[in-house]
């Protein structure tokens, strides 16, 4: 090849590209501006953020553009091929670039601006930021029901809430603590998935239920309720210090309305219940109720009441002291002045004594043998009944026994018409309100009438 043709060769080349340390940096055909000119990015997609949110533009400390080389001019001067000589003057034509940047003249930035497409400044590549999070200063809402707002002391109420009852806007429902405040200095911290709590009121009085609701941002909402508590009934013992056995009462007064059932505890294991209505309750303590053995000492008796709500708490009536009786009563069948005289044993009497619970009645039955060997007893209604052997005496007659009322220590038997001569046996027994027995038997034979 020619020497001048191979120069102007390469002068065509180097003038199309600028060389800077041995790389080509840009072409005029490819060149869009300077290497440091901005680019415009694309629209941010949805996990990018929004266009108000800030974004970092370059630092002063970013490296300065190198501008490419000025783009071929139209005017026939630029247009001619240099002349050998030309090429041959300029050493630096056929050797590379420095790699310093080449200034352009502002006729070639011109051209080049006149022949290239207008470039638009490029960013550099935005720092990925996280979104702030907005301020949740929205409080939860919710709502709850109470079973009932008059109740008994110990009866129960409950708090329900179902999921639909409470909310947030931003939190979720596992996430909004709820705590409760029963009004009494008592509370409780519902779980995530709880709709439900019961309580009970140990004393009476006028009580707020409070539901504090607060969210993840600790947003609060608080909702109240109020509960009215009583205690129903007035109630007192008869007596407070008793021999066992002997009978004591309560008087209950006051009952509220609606109430179904007064249940007692008598304090000797022994449960009891009674009409809801106002009366005296009676009641005796002699043994164990669970474990037959006698017993003594003092006994707490308890007392509730009942209605569509259910039991109160028990409240406490008073202490009943239990004597101990280990004294059997004393039974005693007058002798009449003429005992074998029918007459004489029309009207049996006789005493009963009981030195300390005492004993309130006695029972009696006659057995009559006729000269003729037929045994007759005295039934229980004060009736002749002709018996053949003791199983029956026992059964019709001696079993049961006509019962006497003893007043004043004394006690009266009225034996029907129809004794006769013959032998008479006249037994009376009794028991004292402690279950101590005693008896006595008196007999005669019957010449006379």
């Amino acid at each position: 090849m020619k020497s001048g043709l191979s120069r102007r060769l390469l002068v065509a080349l180097l003038s199309g590209a600028v060389a800077a340390g041995g790389a080509i940096f840009a072409a005029p055909v490819l060149a869009a501006g300077p290497v440091g000119s901005r680019v415009l990015l694309d629209e941010p997609s949805e996990s990018a953020p929004p266009p108000s949110a800030v974004v970092d533009s370059p630092s002063p400390e970013d490296p300065p553009a190198v501008p490419d080389s000025p783009a071929p001019s139209d005017s026939p001067a630029a247009s001619e091929s240099p002349s050998p000589s030309e090429s041959a003057a300029s050493p630096a034509a056929s050797s590379p670039v420095s790699s310093s940047p080449v200034s352009s003249s502002p006729a070639a930035s011109s051209s080049a601006s006149s022949s290239s497409p207008a470039s638009v400044p490029a960013t550099s590549k935005p720092v990925a930021t996280t979104p702030a999070k907005p301020v949740d200063r929205t409080r939860p809402y919710g709502r709850f029901t109470l079973s009932a707002t008059a109740l008994w002391t110990g009866q129960w109420v409950t708090f329900t809430q179902r999921t639909a009852d409470f909310g947030d806007a931003v939190s979720p429902d596992a996430r909004i603590t709820r705590r409760i405040d029963w009004g009494d200095g008592t509370g409780v911290t519902l779980a995530p998935s709880a709709t439900g709590q019961a309580k009970q009121y140990a004393r009476a009085g006028r009580f707020t239920v409070t539901e504090t609701l607060t969210d993840e941002a600790k947003n609060v909402l608080r909702i109240s309720r109020t509960i009215n508590i009583t205690i129903p009934g007035t109630y007192k013992l008869t007596r407070t210090t008793v021999y066992q056995g002997v009978t004591f009462g309560i008087n209950v007064s006051n009952v509220p309305a609606g109430t179904r059932n007064i249940i007692v505890n008598w304090g000797d294991g022994a449960v009891t219940g009674h009409p809801g209505r106002n009366g005296r309750i009676d009641y005796y303590i002699l043994k164990h109720a669970k474990t037959g053995k006698r017993i003594s000492g003092d006994f707490p008796i308890k007392i509730a009441f009942v209605n569509a709500n259910g039991s109160s708490a028990y409240r406490p009536v008073g202490t009943i002291k239990v004597l101990a009786d280990s004294t059997k009563p004393v039974v005693r069948i007058n002798k009449p002045a003429k005992t074998s005289r029918v007459s004489s044993w029309r009207t049996i009497t006789g005493t009963v004594t009981d030195t300390q619970s005492g004993a309130p009645f006695a029972y009696a039955t006659v057995m009559w043998a006729s000269p003729a060997g037929k045994t007759y007893c005295l039934t229980p209604d004060s009736k002749w009944k002709r018996y053949t052997n003791d199983a029956q005496l026992m059964k019709f007659c001696a079993d049961k026994g006509v019962k006497l009322p003893v007043t004043n220590g004394k006690w009266t038997l009225k034996v029907p018409a129809g004794l006769a001569s013959g032998y008479l046996l006249a037994w009376v027994w009794t028991w004292d309100w402690a279950d101590n027995y005693a008896d006595a038997t008196r007999q005669a034979t019957l010449t006379r009438k």
